[in-house]
């Protein structure tokens, strides 16, 4: 006889501790990949719950609840939700530092994380200088190639973009996109996150020639991978769009 009626919450039900770290493993899987979906409302329900189950469980300090709460505020920040990020990163980094130590690459996540946040609530000398921290302790802590390593680069060459660090920014995403072209499928969608970044890049600089190709090729990926209507597809092409648009004839 099943415990579960059909308006069950997965969360009402008792479930056993070693059953409980497993759908709380599952649900942190499934929640990134709503994210990479740019889904980030069903992302969030998703890390709520594994938290509520953790919490239940009496897992409130451990490693993986800071797992789950760092990958939620990077969530709530894509929601534009940036206070309860705030708190959510706040919490997590507090839990690492305790759970893993200052030096561990997982801290170092969620101070790059942290930094990009204050970089969206307006704090730009101070997130720069956070993420930059981060990716030290990442690099130092992970190596180079590893994909948290490079996603943390990632970010600061996006960053340093946002800023007019524009040297600085190439170095980086062209960095990251030569690890991620080696490392993973040629249309992983994180190959097409750095191209993105690169292409904008260029269009700072308003050379178009080389920001249509890198935006081209992010399409494409995005194409591959996600649905026509995303987010992520829809930006690409808008870009896109304004680089033929305001293209000048050639003389």
């Amino acid at each position: 006889m099943s415990l579960a009626g059909p308006h069950t919450k997965i969360t009402d039900l008792a479930v056993p501790l070693p059953f409980s770290l497993a759908l709380v493993t599952v649900l942190n899987n499934l929640a990134m990949i709503d994210k990479c979906e740019a889904d980030f409302g069903g992302a969030a329900a998703r890390y709520e719950r594994a938290l509520h189950i953790q919490e239940r469980a009496g897992k409130s300090g451990d490693a993986l609840i800071g797992r789950i709460r760092n990958n939620y505020g990077v969530t709530l920040r894509l929601l534009g939700r940036l206070a309860d990020a705030r708190a959510q990163l706040d919490e997590a980094l507090t839990i690492r530092r305790a759970a893993l130590g200052e030096a561990a690459a997982e801290t170092g996540v969620t101070m790059v994380n942290l930094g990009v946040l204050r970089a969206a609530q307006g704090d730009a000398a101070e997130a720069l200088d956070q993420v930059e921290r981060g990716l030290a302790i990442c690099r130092a802590g992970a190596g180079n190639s590893h994909p948290e390593t490079v996603r943390c680069l990632h970010e600061l060459g996006m960053l340093q973009l946002t800023q007019g660090h524009l040297d600085a920014a190439g170095d980086a995403l062209r960095e990251a996109l030569e690890i991620r072209r080696h490392a993973l499928a040629p249309n992983h969608t994180d190959t097409a996150d750095t191209l993105l970044g690169l292409g904008l890049l260029a269009l700072r600089r308003d050379d178009r020639p080389a920001a249509r190709a890198q935006l081209t090729e992010a399409l494409a990926i995005y194409r591959s991978r996600l649905a026509a209507d995303n987010p992520h597809t829809r930006a690409v092409q808008a870009h896109l769009d304004a680089c033929s648009s305001d293209e000048r004839p050639m003389r």
